[in-house]
């Protein structure tokens, strides 16, 4: 598991597919699912979205626009991490992004 976790660390910037993670390990894809699954209690797929969100949400605090950041973090589309991004956030990157400049101008 922990060779799993350190490739998506090391790799998440790029397009990840579940062969190459699977070769890296060295274990057939579909056995790589389901270990995954029932060791994280989430998919594969999820745990990458999840870390990239996490990534997204450190690079909202500097100056970096958020087409960048979405590139950054391994989002090939910018509307799809705005969309992953609300759906976990409940706001926009845009709006989180403003809303963290706000806070920093009251402090």
């Amino acid at each position: 598991m922990k060779k799993i976790i350190t490739y998506v660390n090391v790799y998440y910037q790029d397009k990840i597919i579940l062969d190459q993670i699977a070769d890296e390990v060295g274990l057939p894809p579909h056995y790589l699912c389901r270990h995954f699954k029932q060791q994280m209690d989430c998919t594969s797929f999820k745990y990458i979205l999840d870390f990239r969100l996490r990534k997204s949400i450190e690079l909202l605090e500097k100056d970096i626009s958020i087409t960048d950041i979405s590139y950054m973090c391994g989002f090939g589309d910018v509307h799809f991490f705005t969309k992953k991004f609300k759906e976990k956030m409940n706001v926009t990157p845009y709006v989180y992004k403003k809303n963290l400049k706000e806070k920093d101008v009251h402090i």
